[in-house]
């Protein structure tokens, strides 16, 4: 099975669509959100069962962020990070590199949103689910 980060560090959305369709194609999804949330408001998020939601205070993100990518190191599937800013996708890659995972930026566009690797080229989401996006 497909593990995948989210990491939500501005607009959700894009991120939110994108999480929910990974985790209806069977991929274990964990939303790390930047910034505290009321737990009531996050009780409210409707999500299948593999789907976590966990938010992250400002100052700790990056570094759970890190965490998150070096504890994996060694274990079984497949590894997927996304991330929806430039600067994360800068540094995230160099670990998730190091440690096996694939490390995409997010990107909304709009009402829709498009993936991307860290060469700017666009990722269908069929490469990620192998069915239809």
């Amino acid at each position: 099975m497909r593990q995948v980060i989210c990491a939500v560090e501005t607009a959700w959305p894009g991120m939110r669509r994108c999480s929910l369709a990974l985790a209806d194609r069977g991929a274990s999804v964990l939303v790390l959100i930047k910034g505290a949330v009321e737990p009531e408001v996050l009780a409210m998020i409707t999500r299948p069962a593999n789907m976590a939601i966990r938010d992250v205070p400002a100052r700790a993100f990056t570094w759970r962020l890190a965490q998150r990518l070096l504890a994996t190191n060694g274990a079984a599937g497949e590894h997927l990070l996304i991330v929806n800013r430039p600067k994360t996708l800068a540094w995230t890659s160099t670990i998730g590199r190091l440690r096996g995972w694939r490390v995409l930026r997010l990107q909304e566009t709009g009402p829709d949103y498009h993936l991307v690797d860290a060469a700017g080229r666009e990722v269908p989401m069929t490469l990620l689910t192998g069915g239809t996006a």
